[in-house]
């Protein structure tokens, strides 16, 4: 039963990614001026369908992953300390890649005080990916160092949100905002898995914050890539690859594949239940003694 819910939580996120690629792109070619940001006049009905299908997906996945909890896949079970001998080498190497990437607008554009949080947060990325790296079991403080990471997403969203999001670059900005709130939440709920400070339904959290940033920073990075390949003249001016984004979706796609296809060796050793009200945690602790 493990691999065919594997199975079907890798399938669901690669449709996801092909489907919502394939529609951003044909957007880009066929219904939006890029020296405005606004779909084409008429082409606003067919501009909502990204929105839509960028729902629907996620539905789906969030239903395939409680589906997939239900039949005990051990991805909602495995420890950080007991998964398969490369698991964190190669958890490790996508921070080191995620802490490469939001690390090249330093060097494109001019020095900011939001630079300052981009070359804090890609060193916290690239401490804990070589710190992976060299050890079999991830080291506790890595988890400490998402939390700085989440600080840094959370403080590039509200940025975001506060910019003038209806004049340049409307779609690609929204997008953007969209998969900035989700890699805040992942990287927030993921820091759980590597400190090994997980309760009952945290690495649920985990799986599905994972999955909705996979899918939403797959949303505007693979069509852009689409479309710098394939779009030639008509993509002039289009906005670049958010390198945050960027970031999130090599982050978030090694987290899935290595939870769902590590070999487990060990079972979460969960804390006490956090997300219990403390009406419960008492009513227990009375029929305990």
């Amino acid at each position: 039963m493990k691999q065919t819910t594997t199975k079907i939580m890798l399938l669901c996120l690669a449709a996801a990614a092909a489907v919502l690629s394939a529609v951003r792109f044909f957007q880009y070619m066929s219904l939006m001026d890029f020296s405005t940001g606004y779909y084409l006049e008429g082409a606003e009905t067919g501009g909502l369908l990204i929105y839509i299908l960028m729902a629907v997906m996620a539905a789906v996945f969030v239903a395939a992953a409680v589906f997939a909890k239900k039949k005990d896949n051990t991805a909602f079970s495995v420890s950080s300390d007991g998964m398969g001998t490369n698991a964190t080498r190669v958890l490790g190497f996508s921070e080191v890649i995620g802490g490469g990437l939001i690390l090249i607008p330093v060097f494109e554009e001019t020095f900011t005080v939001q630079s300052i949080g981009m070359i804090v947060a890609a060193a916290a990325f690239i401490v804990s990916g070589f710190a992976q790296l060299g050890h079999i079991v991830p080291p506790a403080y890595t988890g400490h160092l998402k939390l700085l990471c989440a600080v840094y997403m959370l403080l590039r969203t509200m940025n975001l949100f506060g910019s003038d999001l209806t004049i340049i670059n409307h779609s690609d900005n929204l997008i953007t905002l969209i998969a900035y709130v989700f890699a805040t939440a992942f990287a927030a709920s993921v820091s759980r898995f590597y400190s090994r400070s997980e309760t009952k339904k945290s690495r649920t959290r985990e799986i599905v914050t994972a999955g909705l940033a996979f899918i939403t920073s797959c949303t505007h990075v693979i069509p852009k890539l689409l479309a710098y390949a394939f779009g030639g003249s008509v993509t002039a001016g289009m906005s670049n690859i958010n390198c945050d984004a960027a970031a999130t979706a090599v982050m978030s796609a090694a987290f899935l594949v290595i939870v769902f296809c590590t070999k487990k060796t060990k079972d979460i050793v969960p804390l006490a239940d956090d997300d219990e009200s403390p009406k419960k945690k008492k009513t227990k602790e009375t029929e305990t003694a």
